[in-house]
């Protein structure tokens, strides 16, 4: 049984859960996170396990990195794709938090010169330094998810993904086990986490649902999701508990549903729209919206108003770094890479 992997329709409600995640991410930082990081500020609601948006972006992502592999002709395709989505909006997004910080305030999330300059390459963290904004640690993890599918398109494995990911999933759940019995510090070790532990098995139910949306009777995806949830269970959620492996559940659950078509009822307007805007909202909300807040309140705005005040202008700036960066200069690399490599077939 296949699906219509051309119908809009069917994959606009993942777009819609890419906005639901940006959205809980946000909640989380303004909320639960502002009052961990300034405890002057006492939210009179919070949403503390929001940071799980992170998860189903992840799970989100295995999905739409196949998409794009299936549409790259060569690795220079799906580099510069890759590229087109996630460096310009990036770009700007690190000049409005730095900008917007030089301004006085906050300067405990203040970086030098240098710091700002390598987070242009997006490589900063694995050379151990900081991040223009806190948020900018995903991107990390999906360089090397990317670097890791890019390596078998190069290679002409791609038909081995599966195999790869199965082998994955077992040195994730093996370090689970053995993060469970003896070795809790595992689960925040820096180099751990940028090798995808504990994250690889998101982007490989991501990839299993994939795979499922094009053909619902694929064995080996079934399996790989199989293998994904059970990575789940195994894996040690600390900040969550079983609370947290059933949000991560839902998550690979709702994306799951989305691909089959289940889920069509989530691709409402304002849904979509959060969802088109989710990457620059993600890129651009945390510094930027503390830094309003500090300021509002200062000026004795009560901490209500400001939060909302920075939940507006961050959706504000998001839709703009989304229309006139990253959506005009995305198309344009794209249109000049598709200009380049006909002149290169014609020669």
């Amino acid at each position: 049984m296949r699906a219509d992997v051309h119908s809009p329709s069917r994959l606009a409600s993942l777009d819609a859960l890419r906005g639901i995640a940006a959205l809980a991410v946000v909640c989380f930082h303004y909320t639960t996170n502002l009052r961990l990081n300034y405890p002057e500020f006492r939210p009179s609601f919070e949403l503390p396990h929001g940071h799980f948006g992170v998860e189903l972006f992840f799970v989100v992502s295995g999905f739409v990195i196949f998409m794009s592999l299936a549409r790259a002709k060569s690795v220079a395709d799906f580099a510069v794709s890759r590229f087109a989505r996630l460096f310009p909006a990036y770009w700007a997004a690190i000049f409005l938090t730095c900008a917007t910080l030089a301004t006085g305030g906050l300067a405990d999330r203040s970086i030098g010169t240098a710091d700002t300059l390598l987070n242009v390459t997006m490589l900063q963290e694995f050379f151990g330094r900081p991040h223009a904004d806190g948020v900018y640690w995903t991107l990390s993890r999906e360089l090397v998810f990317y670097l890791l599918m890019g390596s078998l398109l190069a290679w002409k494995r791609m038909h081995q993904n599966h195999a790869l990911m199965a082998l994955l999933l077992v040195v994730q759940a093996l370090l689970s086990v053995w993060v469970r019995m003896a070795h809790p510090d595992v689960r925040n070790d820096e180099t751990a986490s940028l090798l995808l532990f504990p994250y690889i098995h998101l982007f490989a139910a991501g990839i299993s649902l994939y795979g499922l949306h094009r053909n619902l009777d694929s064995r080996p995806d079934r399996l790989l999701l199989l293998g994904a949830i059970t990575c789940e269970m195994l894996l040690p959620r600390p900040e969550g508990g079983n609370l947290g492996h059933l949000i991560v559940l839902a998550s690979i659950a709702a994306v799951g549903l989305a691909a089959v078509g289940r889920m069509q009822w989530l691709a409402q307007r304002p849904l979509l729209w959060l969802g088109s805007i989710s990457y620059a909202l993600y890129l651009i909300h945390q510094n930027i919206g503390y830094w309003l807040i500090h300021r509002l309140t200062a000026h004795g705005v009560s901490l209500g108003q400001a939060t909302a005040c920075a939940l507006l202008i961050s959706l504000a700036l998001a839709h703009l770094l989304r229309s006139r960066v990253e959506e005009p200069v995305q198309r344009a690399i794209k249109q000049w890479w598709k200009r380049r490599t006909a002149n290169a077939a014609e020669n």
